[in-house]
């Protein structure tokens, strides 16, 4: 097997779970700053999402924070994906609001072959109406991986003694076109998102749609 081949299998396998975090942004009543969430659904696979964010003060409001995906039924320490994440308010009048993001990313995924670590960058926009009890909003979203680590196993080099492990440089594109709506209680809030996913010809080894359910809760403070 090429390494070519072997790190195209490595790209389309890793679990690329493009990031919008679904949210009310007129959940940010007050002094409400903090958010945390948690969602699950199929998103190139059954997923896990956790994570935490917080929204900063500026001329245009930017929330900033950190996600952790894990494949469902896997150890955490095998496959999963961390996330730095920039969202930037670009356009509010009224209720319509436009905010762009920014995303790097790490993965890694284990398994008989190889181990295979991936860095890759996220661009996003989201783009709705909101309200303070519910929203709805549409979502464009691009993953672009740049650098892919393989380290072979000992059973991979038996069969093929040639390989060399290491990084190496390799593109691999993904995208999600969908739609993203929840409805607030008090401080907690329930969202849906539902889209198309895959490459630029939606095809590919991975599921062609993601369907993800989440709930997040704002607070003053993140012992409140």
């Amino acid at each position: 097997m090429k390494m070519k081949t072997v790190i195209i299998i490595a790209l389309r396998l890793m679990p690329a779970i493009c990031f919008s975090q679904a949210y009310n942004v007129q959940g940010f009543k007050g002094n409400r700053k903090h958010l945390v969430f948690i969602d699950a659904g199929l998103e190139y696979g059954s997923v896990i999402n956790i994570g935490y964010a917080q929204r900063i003060s500026t001329a245009r409001p930017i929330m900033a924070g950190l996600e952790l995906s894990v494949p469902a039924g896997n150890e955490i320490i095998d496959d999963y994906q961390l996330k730095a994440f920039l969202q930037l308010e670009l356009l509010h009048c009224k209720r319509f609001v436009l905010t762009g993001s920014f995303n790097p990313v790490f993965r890694r995924l284990v398994n008989d072959l190889y181990t295979a670590s991936a860095v890759a960058c996220e661009l996003g926009l989201t783009t709705g109406f909101y309200y303070s009890g519910w929203y709805v909003a549409g979502e464009f979203i691009t993953d672009q991986s740049f650098l892919t680590h393989i380290k072979h196993s000992d059973q991979y080099v038996e069969g093929y003694p040639g390989a060399k492990s290491g990084w190496y440089s390799a593109m691999a594109r993904t995208f999600n076109y969908g739609v993203q709506a929840g409805f607030n209680i008090r401080e907690t809030g329930i969202n849906l998102r539902i889209g198309l996913s895959g490459d630029k010809k939606f095809s590919g080894n991975t599921l062609p749609f993601y369907c993800v359910l989440g709930v997040n809760r704002f607070f003053n403070q993140l012992n409140h």
